[in-house]
């Protein structure tokens, strides 16, 4: 939770008037990098990651029948 609330303490901190968010997409796209997203894309009107799931071997759902 410490996480979450010291990112959004930081994105707060990011003067961002409308029409002017470019700061904060550099920002969350460095962030994603940095945090190791397994996927960045960065437009000039957004920014976006993704983290795939990874399952742990053992913990694979058996068939039901």
């Amino acid at each position: 939770m410490e996480k979450a609330v010291d990112l959004l303490k930081s994105l707060v901190n990011i003067p961002s008037s409308s029409g002017n968010e470019e700061e904060i997409l550099i920002f969350l796209e460095k962030w994603f990098i940095e945090k190791q997203f397994d996927f960045v894309i960065r437009k000039e009107t957004f920014v976006a990651g993704q983290i795939k799931a990874k399952g742990k071997k053992e913990q694979k759902k058996k068939p039901l029948s």
